[in-house]
């Protein structure tokens, strides 16, 4: 498109054959309109965790030398399919428990996303703490996770919590400590669900 005597706004990639008139004399040239090189590619987000059977949207962004996004195809790829796919849409589903690498390709660069397959989540929890503790004295706390057929599930997070510190403090590993008479409930969280016991 010309926009003004010596000014040419490009559209899409090809050639352009422009001629120039000054008086009698004509000269002219032929421009190939080329799509700006791929200098970055960026996944967002970079980290993710899904359960198997789940999908999550990945979304590739490729960006000029100066930052700016382009229009260049990108390409995805995983190379551990038993772990987790991805389509050409960026759609990843979660197969099986592992850790896979999600690839975006545009031009000549590539970015990657870490995702993390939990296995099935927990259903529900089995939680043991003692019925009394010690002022001083540390006592341990234990909840076992399971799944919707009451199978023990290994390798999960586990969130501890009083509900009332001023009497008996819990550690991230389940260590109960007693600091007052008194009662307060402790609960474990395990994949979203928790139980509680006083």
């Amino acid at each position: 498109e010309l926009l003004s005597p010596g000014n040419v706004k490009t559209k899409r990639e090809g050639d352009v054959f422009v001629t120039v008139s000054v008086g009698a004399r004509r000269g002219s040239s032929t421009i190939q309109i080329m799509k700006q090189p791929v200098a970055s590619v960026t996944i967002t987000p970079s980290t993710a965790t899904i359960y198997p059977a789940d999908t999550l949207v990945l979304d590739a962004i490729p960006r000029d030398q100066v930052g700016r996004e382009t229009d260049a195809e990108v390409t995805w790829g995983s190379p551990n399919y038993t772990v987790a796919t991805v389509n050409q849409d960026g759609v990843v589903r979660g197969v099986s428990s592992g850790f896979a690498v999600i690839t975006a390709t545009a031009g000549t660069k590539t970015a990657s996303a870490t995702l993390s397959v939990l296995g099935k989540p927990a259903s529900s929890l089995s939680l043991q703490v003692p019925d009394t503790a010690l002022v001083g004295i540390e006592v341990q706390a234990s909840v076992t996770p399971m799944d919707a057929l009451g199978a023990q599930l290994t390798g999960r997070t586990v969130a501890w919590q009083s509900s009332n510190p001023s009497v008996a403090t819990i550690s991230s590993t389940g260590v109960i400590k007693g600091v007052t008479a008194g009662a307060t409930n402790i609960s474990a969280i395990v994949d979203g669900i928790s139980a509680t016991k006083r």
